[in-house]
């Protein structure tokens, strides 16, 4: 008989066991809906618990089947509404208001949400193959980013969004009345002690996260400001920095002979490009700057004990075509260093950054060196002949002078 019983027993939670997926993917919805407003959480709660509800104070013991599936559905279409609802509000209000066009979080967005080639294939040839067979509205849609089809204040200040989202909330969860508030409220003041740590932790979290983004924020700014959408930086096989690139004199003999056929987005050109040519001093050149990258060790003078500073040293065979290439400009009053890189007094022209002026300039006292101005680096005499308008980039932090053989001992 315990035998028998034991059969029973199991037997009889077997057709439960029938409803479990269809339990746990209600709890996986509700579960996802957690991290939205509150409303919309508790709206779609019978889900998983069809003998619950928000909006009535009281629900019938026996349903059958259909009334449990019934109110399933409609406890997630709720939910969905207002949450969707609460969105498109929410979007709204903080289009209307006097935000900058780009914000601070919006790198994020546009990082995570790019266009969705990748799911035509692995190889960027794949992808091209399958939408060369494509309608125009169908390859329009894998080639445009994602958050370009969103508002901009969902990619800019989706931050703003969810908070004023939470606004809204709260306002609907005090209309509904069946929050009770006065509770929270007391629970709050019984537990000062626990939530004024809680709080704590949040404020350090909060701001922590606040601090490394700006440095992230303000890092991409300067790589954006110092960058030039149109140019290619060529770096040798292997090489993940200009500072470890390692090209031999023929391979950069090659450069303007290379074409390519996709822009900046890898996207199809419609014609195979090549470097572009100007007209510099009377003379149609390439735009293609030979350059190398040195990082120097330097002595900082007058100081005890004695200390050093790297210096970034970028030299180059033409200025003229780098600052073209770079869009690099001088303050009035300077100039590009000449064809040979020397002055009469055998002295090396070097072209400043601002940020290195300043830094080199108080070491004699000035806020800044200017043209005329001279210093000792790697045993040799340095005079400048010019310092660059590069605030709030890169090149504010470099030295640039004409290509030669010989920097140090």
């Amino acid at each position: 008989m315990r035998s028998l019983r034991g059969v029973r027993f199991i037997r009889g939670y077997a057709k439960p066991l029938v409803m479990k997926p269809l339990s746990l993917l209600g709890t996986a919805v509700v579960l996802g809906l957690s991290l939205l407003p509150l409303s919309a959480l508790l709206l779609a709660f019978p889900a998983i618990a069809p003998q619950e509800s928000v909006l009535t104070d009281a629900v019938s013991n026996r349903m059958s089947w259909f009334q449990r599936t019934r109110n399933r559905l409609f406890a997630l279409f709720g939910g969905l509404v207002v949450l969707l609802a609460l969105l498109a509000v929410s979007v709204e209000v903080v289009t209307r208001l006097p935000l900058p066009q780009n914000g601070s979080f919006g790198i994020i967005a546009t990082t995570l949400m790019p266009a969705p080639k990748f799911l035509l294939g692995k190889t960027p040839a794949e992808q091209e193959t399958r939408l060369a067979t494509m309608s125009s509205a169908s390859r329009a849609f894998f080639t445009t980013p994602l958050h370009e089809k969103l508002p901009p204040a969902m990619v800019q200040h989706w931050p703003f969004v969810i908070l004023t989202m939470y606004g809204f909330d709260l306002l609907l969860l005090m209309f509904i009345g069946k929050v009770p508030l006065s509770y929270n409220i007391r629970n709050v003041l019984v537990r000062w002690k626990t939530n004024a740590m809680t709080a704590v932790a949040f404020v350090c979290v909060i701001a922590l996260l606040v601090f490394l983004l700006a440095f992230v924020n303000g890092m991409n700014n300067l790589t954006k400001d110092s960058g030039i959408p149109g140019n290619i930086v060529v770096l040798s096989d292997g090489a993940t920095d200009e500072l470890f690139s390692n090209l031999a004199y023929a391979e950069v003999d090659n450069v303007e002979r290379v074409t390519t056929t996709w822009d900046e987005k890898d996207r199809p050109l419609p014609a195979p490009a090549r470097i572009r040519k100007e007209s510099i001093g009377g003379r149609e050149k390439f735009l293609a700057s030979k350059e190398t990258y040195y990082v120097i060790n330097m002595p900082v003078p007058n100081t005890t004990p004695p200390r050093r500073r790297f210096v970034q040293l970028r030299t180059m065979e033409d200025a003229d075509i780098a600052a073209r290439v770079h869009e690099a400009k001088l303050f009035p009053g300077g100039r590009w260093f000449s064809a040979s890189g020397v002055d009469d007094n055998s002295r090396i022209e070097c072209v400043l950054g601002q940020g290195v002026a300043e830094t080199l300039g108080q070491d004699v006292g000035k806020p800044m060196l200017g043209p005329g101005d001279s210093f000792e680096m790697g045993d040799m005499n340095w005079v400048v002949v010019g310092v660059m308008q590069s605030q709030g980039t890169t090149y504010g932090s470099e030295m640039w002078a004409r290509r030669f053989n010989r920097i140090t001992k």
